[in-house]
């Protein structure tokens, strides 16, 4: 079987609950991602905590994913 690495790359404006079943179901999966990239335009700090307690509690050395979180002021499907 050959190994595969990829990316999943998620754009977000206020929908926290949504990422909570995200991670969820990516943590499910046989095949894990590389990286993780979440483009935050939300209103509060609320995801990007949620995001740093991702890298601190959920990803464990079993896991080995890379979260990375980006944040992006300016509201706009294509910035």
């Amino acid at each position: 079987m050959t190994s595969m690495n990829y990316s999943i790359i998620v754009p977000t404006c206020n929908r926290q609950k949504d990422l909570v079943k995200l991670i969820d179901s990516i943590l499910r999966q046989t095949l894990l991602p590389a990286e993780v990239i979440i483009v935050d335009q939300s209103d509060s700090d609320e995801t990007k905590k949620f995001v740093e307690n991702c890298r601190n509690k959920l990803i464990t050395k079993s896991h080995n994913i890379n979260f990375i979180y980006i944040y992006q002021a300016k509201k706009s499907l294509v910035a």
